[in-house]
């Protein structure tokens, strides 16, 4: 089973990966995880064992595409049986963003793009050049959200399989996911 984790820019799509392979395997299903940034290093130790190619050697593989509605797309749409789509109403959004951005700050490196070479940034810690970098980048996702999502909304009206909004919250400081994802990890995977 091909579960695909998408979303508007920086809206928990990582940690909602991360979340449902641990509730798979929680349920002693076999499971892989890929991240389509394909990071020369992990971010988060949680992501050590990502695999290589979205394929993945197990029943169930958990795919994380911010691309997946575009031309640079891991797989087609079609090729999902499940599509978990982050949709954080506006505060859980800035939120997310302000981490990223202080994230991005203190490790001097942000905005990762593969296709455009990787990490941009001083690779100097807390290094005020980075900041207008940062907040334009800021700037721009938050200018651009209700555009993303209706671009996505689109493409998404055209998808026939099985589609759950994830809404993503705060709670006492941890990115917490909606109960959709823990129906996912019971009912679709007994069908």
């Amino acid at each position: 089973m091909k579960i695909l984790v998408t979303g508007p820019p920086i809206s928990g799509k990582s940690g909602l990966r991360r979340y449902v392979l641990e509730k798979l395997r929680s349920l002693n299903f076999q499971a892989d995880h890929y991240d389509a940034d394909r990071f020369d290093h992990p971010r988060d130790q949680r992501d050590i064992d990502c695999v290589d190619t979205p394929d993945g050697k197990r029943r169930y593989v958990v795919i994380e595409d911010v691309h997946a509605f575009g031309v640079n797309a891991v797989a087609p749409l079609d090729s999902y049986d499940v599509i978990l789509y982050t949709n954080p109403d506006t505060i859980t959004g800035l939120r997310c963003l302000l981490t990223r951005a202080v994230a991005w700050f203190n490790n001097g490196l942000f905005d990762f793009d593969r296709d455009r070479g990787g990490w941009r940034g001083s690779g100097t810690p807390r290094d005020w050049r980075n900041i207008l970098p940062i907040a334009t980048i800021v700037a721009k996702v938050i200018v651009n959200r209700h555009r993303h999502l209706h671009e996505d909304e689109l493409v998404l009206q055209r998808y026939r399989g099985h589609l759950i909004v994830v809404r993503p919250r705060f709670k006492r400081g941890e990115l917490t996911f909606s109960c959709a994802t823990d129906l996912i990890a019971v009912q679709t995977i007994k069908d």
